[in-house]
């Protein structure tokens, strides 16, 4: 007997070899009726080979979210029976548990809530401001600059006013507007990720002993390794980065710092190793990768964290583990540049999981909420009014 399309491709799935023109396929089966019910024999199949305590929904709500980390880039893949935890973890509401809602807001531009004002998702926007209180706006057209014997973008066009007699040695302020976006090459190689609403302030001098950098916001770092001397005098330059609460010294490579004036402050790590310090206090704190520092108050607590949930921002997602309505939301406004208010302060607490696309209009983040859970959204200008 020939075996249908869905399940060859639920085969593909289970082994982990559908390619990406097969995922999106497989996604869009997901949205018929049929062909769901097809799914649902074909894993109750699958669940007598191999029981996993799992329903037929939980089941779908892994497929659906697998399929999102494969449609937004994430590298590792998810089998079902992590998915378990995921789904019985969920606090309050899960964004992409119907069949098909989440590849809805990739392929669909006009289903979003009903309101006349389109809010679109940020871009690429950034401010360098000189220690000689010049500024230069980059191009919204390029999304990185590279801090060489010039100061170029990436497809090596000079910076209007970037030339090295301009700037070399100076300060340098990089300000990331709300609703903007950009990534730096610094000279020694650090490739650097600037969220919405920061502010980065970075010395180029090669004769420096110690590579620091100041900020407030959100940033996520790739630091490139550096070493000063000969032989045995042969040592690291150290990287520092510094924001108004504590000191992260770095000892590996890739980590994210989120540094928001007035919020929870967050080290997250990647790869590598680094060090949290805090002003006042005689303690060093190590993290290893999929751990997190959460400072507050001039306290640190360290937590287990799955760490490609605080750096997707930087690959086009916005994604939600047992985030509460006001983190979401805080997000949010940075990103689409509103101000938000919340009707009721209990709204606040509410808690989703998921991933929604960065790229999309405010609406469609908007119109995912409103179906994970019972609230309302109101557009009027450039303030969101939750209900």
């Amino acid at each position: 007997m020939q075996k249908s399309r869905i399940s060859i491709l639920f085969e593909g799935y289970i082994a982990n070899k559908l390619t990406g023109e097969e995922v999106l396929e497989l996604q869009e089966l997901l949205n018929g009726e049929e062909d769901q019910l097809d799914i649902r024999d074909l894993i109750g199949e699958e669940l007598k080979r191999d029981p996993l305590l799992l329903s037929e929904e939980e089941w779908l709500a892994g497929i659906e979210v697998n399929i999102m980390n494969k449609l937004t880039g994430r590298r590792e893949n998810v089998k079902p029976r992590v998915w378990r935890l995921w789904v019985r973890s969920a606090v309050a509401a899960i964004l992409i548990l119907g069949i098909g809602i989440s590849l809805h807001y990739w392929l669909a531009k006009d289903n979003t809530p009903d309101s006349k004002v389109v809010i679109s998702a940020g871009g690429n926007k950034a401010i360098l401001r000189l220690a000689d209180g010049s500024e230069i706006s980059l191009s919204e057209l390029q999304s990185e600059i590279i801090v060489g014997d010039a100061l170029t973008y990436a497809d090596g066009s000079v910076v209007k006013g970037g030339t090295a007699s301009h700037w070399k040695d100076q300060k340098i302020d990089v300000y990331i507007p709300r609703g903007g976006t950009y990534k730096i090459i610094l000279a020694d190689g650090t490739r650097v990720w600037l969220n919405a609403d920061t502010r980065l302030k970075y010395q180029f001098n090669k004769q420096k002993q110690v590579r620091e950098l100041e900020l407030d916001g959100e940033a996520y770092f790739e630091v490139a390794h550096q070493n000063i001397g000969e032989g045995e005098q042969r040592k690291a330059v150290p990287f520092l980065v510094r924001t108004a609460g504590y000191t992260v010294k770095v000892h590996g490579t890739s980590f994210n710092v989120t540094a928001y004036r007035g919020e929870p402050s967050r080290t997250t790590l990647v790869e590598g190793s680094v060090e949290v310090d805090v002003p006042n206090k005689q303690e060093q704190h190590f993290l290893k990768p999929n751990q997190q520092a959460i400072v507050s108050s001039n306290r640190v607590a360290i937590i287990d964290v799955e760490s490609s949930s605080y750096t997707s921002w930087k690959e086009g997602t916005f994604n939600f583990s047992g985030e509460d309505l006001e983190g979401i939301l805080r997000q949010a406004a940075r990103w689409y540049d509103v101000e938000v208010h919340f009707q009721r302060d209990e709204l606040k607490q509410l808690k989703f999981e998921g991933i929604v696309p960065r790229y999309e209009d405010l609406e469609g983040l908007l119109k995912a909420l409103e179906k994970a859970g019972d609230i309302k959204f109101e557009i009027k200008e450039r303030e969101l009014l939750v209900k």
